[in-house]
């Protein structure tokens, strides 16, 4: 999975180097497969009230957020769409 969507990472963003779209990858597959671990197990104890996968994925993110700090001199975006713009900017 990493593999192809750092492919497709990389035809969006054709300049940028191919190990930080390997890593970028890497990251977003990883946090993806926490999220629905939790959404899972979540679904598995309270079927009738539990979060919608995309409510983990936010909070994975956030995780990896708080853990991974910002490029030196780049601002965290503040959307995921920033996120996108940025990532193709930077």
């Amino acid at each position: 999975m990493e593999r192809d969507l750092a492919q497709v990472m990389a035809e969006r963003w054709p300049d940028r180097p191919p190990e930080e779209l390997r890593m970028a990858a890497m990251l977003a597959i990883g946090a993806l497969r926490l999220a629905q671990e939790d959404w899972r197990r979540d679904h598995a104890t309270h079927p009738d009230t539990a979060r919608p996968l995309a409510e983990h994925l936010e909070a994975t993110f956030a995780l990896l957020d708080r853990q991974v700090p910002p490029a030196e001199g780049k601002e965290r975006p503040r959307s995921s769409s920033d996120a996108s713009a940025n990532f193709g900017n930077a």
